[in-house]
């Protein structure tokens, strides 16, 4: 057996059905698209059963105008798989490359797709469409809007007529070198936050693992309590370290004591002087 075939297998224990979710959007490509759908068939590829990955049903997301083009790769998809059911969603695209108009229309299209997790598990495949379209759609299905996993095929070659398929699972703390990568990373951030002292206090090192996790995943201003002389300066450069890691922020740290601010030019000594800063602080 294949190795992308046992994965794609080991992946489905409980035998749920397959459904494959994948867009037709041939804007401004359509010649080249229409000859490249001839000469290759991914979609119809995919479902051929020498990849043991029988797909159930079939879902194809695609612009009015290129239905046609939608009804012969379902064609071409029953050739090769008559068991799959063919399903289409039209989506009329103002404009394909547009970031946020793409976005908005396939998160309207998810929010009214009917996902039925306890018996169905959902394969996505990025073969068609603009670039836009396929982030979108990979935005979509890391962010968990869309409860699947990326799917994809190559075209064929020599040792493998039909091309081979292979599944890809954007949660990396299941590929255990990626993971191994974080949690290195993650130990760098906290060895710098503690000065590369190692403690065995467990409330300590609880609340240093909080603050590396604030940290590194968000940009929002961190407040820092405690009485003179806790280390409270040195804890915001440390943490200050460890965003500039992770380029996160820019620029040097800055300690500044509001204490020593006396008089009507306070505001001016944290904001500047020029004119922006004269409109911040109108």
């Amino acid at each position: 057996m294949k190795p992308e075939t046992e994965k794609l297998r080991s992946q489905n224990p409980q035998g749920k059905d397959r459904i494959l979710l994948n867009r037709l959007i041939l804007e401004g490509v359509y010649y080249a698209e229409l000859w490249w759908m001839r000469s290759w068939q991914p979609n119809a590829e995919l479902c051929h059963p020498c990849h043991g990955l029988p797909i159930d049903r079939f879902e194809i997301i695609h612009d009015s105008k290129y239905a046609h083009i939608a009804t012969e790769i379902a064609n071409q998809i029953s050739f090769v798989s008559p068991a799959t059911v063919v399903r289409y969603h039209t989506i009329d695209w103002e404009d394909p490359w547009d970031f946020e108009k793409v976005y908005v229309a396939l998160d309207d299209w998810v929010d009214g797709y009917r996902f039925d997790l306890d018996h169905e598990r959902y394969l996505v495949h990025l073969v068609r469409g603009s670039d836009t379209q396929k982030i979108c759609m990979f935005a979509l299905v890391e962010s968990s809007h869309i409860p699947g996993i990326l799917v994809h095929n190559s075209p064929p070659e020599e040792a493998a007529p039909h091309g081979k398929a292979s599944t890809v699972d954007l949660d990396l703390a299941k590929y255990d070198r990626i993971a191994a990568r974080f949690q290195l990373r993650q130990k760098d951030a906290v060895s710098v936050l503690k000065k590369g002292i190692e403690t065995h206090n467990v409330h300590f090192n609880k609340l240093i693992s909080e603050i590396e996790h604030v940290a590194v995943n968000t940009n929002e201003p961190i407040l820092l309590l405690g009485p003179t002389g806790a280390g409270k300066s040195d804890l915001a450069e440390r943490i200050y370290e460890v965003r500039r890691k992770r380029n996160i922020v820019t620029g040097n740290f800055v300690d500044l004591s509001c204490g020593t601010i006396r008089g009507g030019y306070s505001r001016h000594l944290v904001a500047g002087m020029g004119q922006a800063a004269k409109e911040l602080l109108e």
